[in-house]
């Protein structure tokens, strides 16, 4: 990609509620641990529960996890859809592997956001969380 396209898409970033974030933990197939601007976060990913621990498929998730986000470097894209904290104090969030385009369309989200990923692979699904 060329640095023209590169400042484009970092500028609709900002736009979009994007923060760049590393990996620095897998916890569980859902939740990760991240640092960003000297700031570490517990998230929590918005729309999909995987096994827990103990439970099948706990670790077949977390490597699937692991797998995705070694591949692009643990570098990750956050984006805030309600600010909220779940009730063990994580960050909801929606946790791209890399920058979509704008406006965000379907093959974005099956290829990038791994909370979609992991449903559509099989190693978690929807969940959907009511205040």
């Amino acid at each position: 990609m060329n640095k023209q396209k590169f400042e484009k898409r970092l500028e609709q970033a900002k736009d979009l509620n994007f923060v760049k974030a590393t990996v620095t933990n897998i916890v569980d197939g859902d939740t990760i641990v991240v640092c960003y601007d000297g700031i570490t976060e517990q998230i929590q990913m918005i729309g999909v529960d995987t096994p827990e621990r103990n439970q099948v498929g706990f670790n077949e998730a977390t490597n699937f996890t692991r797998n995705q986000i070694e591949k692009v470097g643990n570098i990750v894209y956050l984006q805030s859809s309600d600010g909220y904290r779940d009730r063990f104090g994580r960050l909801r969030r929606y946790v791209w592997l890399g920058m979509p385009r704008t406006p965000i369309n379907s093959v974005d989200r099956s290829k990038l956001l791994l909370n979609q990923v992991l449903k559509d692979n099989g190693y978690g699904i929807a969940l959907n969380i009511s205040r």
